[in-house]
């Protein structure tokens, strides 16, 4: 049989065997669900004063987006791409088969107007703790595809020019799974002899097999990458289909356990590519660190972070530049980073960060005032690391309960102006 038409019959029984299972799944789910989203949304008609109706109005968008086991789905797909649209299900699965855990099906399909989509399908098996702590391992395979028709790039390293900006395109797929397994930290209470646990030590791992692919791509009259840069100055241009298998290990620490006030990882990664002779094979190091100073409903919440990243090629062997890490805005997975610069305005292999967050909920409205501040570099070479750049701001988040729905900056620093932009990442209630 024909390779296309095999993969075309292959993605469409897949297809057709999801549509199955979340049929007979359904029901149930959807009239409870739907249900409890109706009753929340009556009480937009209640008669408040106006910023509780607005909170009311903003819980009830909330719901329809959290409607189970198929809903509406509005989300960044990644900085830049604007919001994507599609369609998000959640499915309880193998109740019976696997009585001892908590066992969900996500899957997800977005398309933005500037033509980003992305889709994904994962299962995740949650084991039911029987010590009290609500908190036991897991392991989720997960399958995922994703393209972006235009990204942009400025150079490597952290002395890059505004001018040096051009565009590339990259699409991937990704397969595998990830697990972690908590060893958690009680003592006995006297009174009930149950173990209240205090916080845990977490140990995760990945593998995955990744396949990016790499294009040219000239856009809003800026260059194609190829047309500045060389595989000398910028590593893994032009080069795809690669084929890399990633194999990730980490290990942190939280407390509380379920509503952490501190948290502390250290991973460590591998990447080897199959397609070149190992060319672009390379290690990645990492600590992060998030600490709450303070949560008060009188005066907010204040938060201090800190992320290092260092990759590490062997002799002869180089870093793709679509693998190094970026400060600039939000990184591609959506993370703060210097956010008074564009997003993916520095990248490198060497990554430093310090953020400092302040969080005040405005009474009686579904919004909290925000201020920030940002220190950070990205370098070719880890002693260049002092380099810091700063930037500060502030912006309004809107939020329903413990949730971020979306955020609005405004930020300052980068010597070009302000920075203003719309975080919508947090829009998909999954």
């Amino acid at each position: 049989m024909n390779k296309n038409l095999h993969g075309l019959f292959t993605s469409q029984f897949a297809l057709l065997l999801l549509a199955c299972t979340l049929c007979t799944q359904a029901k149930a789910q959807t009239n409870k669900s739907f249900n409890d989203t109706k009753e929340a949304c009556a009480t937009v008609l209640g008669r408040e004063r106006a910023g509780e109706r607005f909170g009311h109005i903003v819980n009830c968008g909330a719901d329809i987006l959290s409607v189970h086991p198929i809903a509406p789905a509005a989300k960044s797909i990644v900085p830049g791409s604007g919001i994507g649209f599609g369609v998000t299900s959640k499915v309880d699965i193998l109740k019976q088969a696997l009585p001892n855990f908590d066992t969900t099906l996500t899957t997800n399909a977005r398309l933005s107007l500037t033509r980003f989509w992305t889709a994904d399908s994962s299962v995740l098996f949650s084991r039911k703790p029987t010590d009290g702590s609500n908190y036991g391992w897991n392991m989720k395979p997960y399958i995922s595809r994703l393209e972006l028709p235009h990204m942009d790039f400025y150079g490597l390293g952290g002395q890059t020019a505004l001018s040096n900006l051009v565009s590339f395109n990259e699409r991937e797929t990704v397969g595998g799974f990830t697990g972690e397994c908590p060893i958690k930290f009680g003592t006995a209470n006297p009174i009930t002899q149950a173990t209240d646990f205090h916080s845990a030590l977490l140990l995760g791992g990945t593998v995955e097999f990744r396949s990016p692919r790499i294009g040219s791509v000239a856009v809003d009259h800026r260059r194609s990458i190829e047309q500045l840069f060389t595989e000398q100055t910028s590593p893994g241009i032009l080069r795809g289909p690669d084929n890399f298998s990633h194999i990730a290990g980490s290990i942190g620490y939280r407390y509380p356990l379920l509503d952490p006030k501190g948290t502390y990882q250290l991973s460590g990664e591998a990447f080897h590519d199959f397609d070149h002779l190992g060319r672009y094979s390379f290690r990645r190091f990492e600590a992060r660190i998030r600490q709450n100073v303070f949560r008060t409903e009188w005066f907010g919440a204040l938060d201090l972070g800190a992320r290092m990243s260092t990759s590490v090629a062997t002799s002869g062997r180089r870093i793709p530049f679509y693998y190094q890490e970026t400060l600039g805005g939000s990184n591609i997975r959506g993370e703060d980073t210097l956010r008074g610069y564009q997003d993916y305005r520095f990248r490198a292999p060497n990554v430093l960060l310090f953020q400092t967050d302040y969080a005040y909920a405005i009474p009686h409205t579904p919004l909290s005032a925000l201020l920030f501040y940002d220190a950070g570099s990205a370098e070719l070479r880890r002693r260049d690391l002092g380099r810091l750049r700063q930037s500060a701001g502030f912006g309004f988040a809107l939020r329903t309960g413990n949730r971020i729905l979306a955020r609005l900056y405004v930020a300052f620093g980068s010597g070009h102006g302000t920075h203003t932009f719309a975080d919508f990442n947090s829009l998909a209630m999954q």
